[in-house]
């Protein structure tokens, strides 16, 4: 065990002077075998509270990317704290493999607390959303599928998880993914509703467009929040007018800042425009957010020449088609 995880460990039990500082916990990153087995140690003799608040610093943390607790997140999968065991998902999510998604199943499916089952579905959405089908994982991602839409059908289910379990199904590759989407649009709950939405966005497909404008103007504020996300999701120039009455109308704050937002994912130059415009717009949250969506759609731009610079193409030429990695010189077509 290294020297710094120890001394990390050590103000941690005796809650010395600066024991939940990122620059303690930071310590704890890429622990060995001798390193979790002493942190499990630790850990048992800790209280609700001590746990709670080391897990959301940890999870605070991960998002930097020199900084790796996913194993410890691990060992919290198991904690007695349900608070803790949500976390401990979230923190995995953007890791998970198919043996920790045979866990997080299990957790989706047994778990006693709500609100750890709704991480659950999450981060199995996540997992489905990246997988590439290999052979020996066709299996589980239909296990996976199966218990979402269980889930999502349940009629004893807390609403939370068969909201989570609804927007994880986007990521089905079921072919009636999109009938599921559609009935639980057709709930008679605003939240499994305005997830069905959210859910329509992940699938990109502008068919969905009509009723995510029409949506736009519904009354309650969380669908329009969930069309306004669908709307930045399908990104299609048809939305950006709707967006902007959305910026200049719409009473709540929130959704007229994300509407700002959403134009930065539409690319085309009448939203560049749009959010050139409203940097002098006289409310400042709006100037401060188009400033912010600006922003994004310049570092968006800068990725994608760089991946034509690695790649070595032009605009001309991937407009032509050439350099199509599918039709090589070895192909038949």
């Amino acid at each position: 065990m290294s020297d710094a995880f120890a001394d990390a460990l050590d103000k941690i039990r005796g809650r010395s002077k600066g024991w939940s500082s990122p620059d303690n916990l930071s310590n704890l990153t890429h622990p060995d075998k001798d390193d979790l087995q002493a942190f499990s140690t630790a850990w048992a003799g800790l209280d609700d509270d001590t746990r709670y608040r080391i897990a959301s610093r940890l999870a605070d943390l991960s998002g930097d990317p020199a900084l790796s607790f996913e194993a410890a997140f691990e060992l919290l999968l198991d904690d007695e704290l349900a608070r803790v065991r949500a976390i401990a998902i979230s923190g995995l999510e953007d890791v998970m493999d198919g043996e920790l998604a045979r866990r997080i199943l299990w957790l989706l499916q047994n778990d006693p607390d709500a609100d750890v089952r709704a991480e659950a579905a999450t981060a199995l959405g996540s997992f489905l959303s990246v997988s590439d089908s290999d052979e020996g994982e066709n299996e589980l991602e239909r296990s996976i599928e199966d218990a979402l839409l269980e889930t999502i059908n349940s009629a004893t289910e807390d609403v939370l998880v068969r909201q989570r379990a609804v927007e994880a199904y986007a990521f089905a590759s079921d072919p009636y993914v999109d009938d599921v989407l559609q009935e639980a649009y057709d709930s008679d709950q605003d939240e499994i509703r305005a997830s069905a939405i959210f859910a329509m966005g992940r699938r990109g497909d502008e068919d969905w467009l009509p009723l995510v404008h029409r949506e736009l103007r519904n009354e309650a504020e969380n669908i329009r929040m969930a069309a306004i996300y669908a709307a930045s999701e399908i990104a299609s120039s048809s939305s950006v007018p709707l967006l902007l009455q959305v910026i200049g109308e719409d009473p709540s704050d929130d959704v007229r800042i994300a509407a700002v937002y959403a134009l930065a994912d539409i690319e085309t130059p009448e939203a560049g425009r749009i959010l050139e415009d409203l940097l002098d717009s006289s409310d400042a949250a709006i100037s401060s957010a188009a400033d912010d969506a600006l922003e994004m759609r310049q570092e968006s731009k800068a990725f994608d020449d760089m991946l034509l610079y690695d790649y070595d193409l032009s605009d001309d030429e991937l407009a032509r088609g050439d350099g199509n990695l599918e039709n090589d010189e070895g192909s038949d077509g």
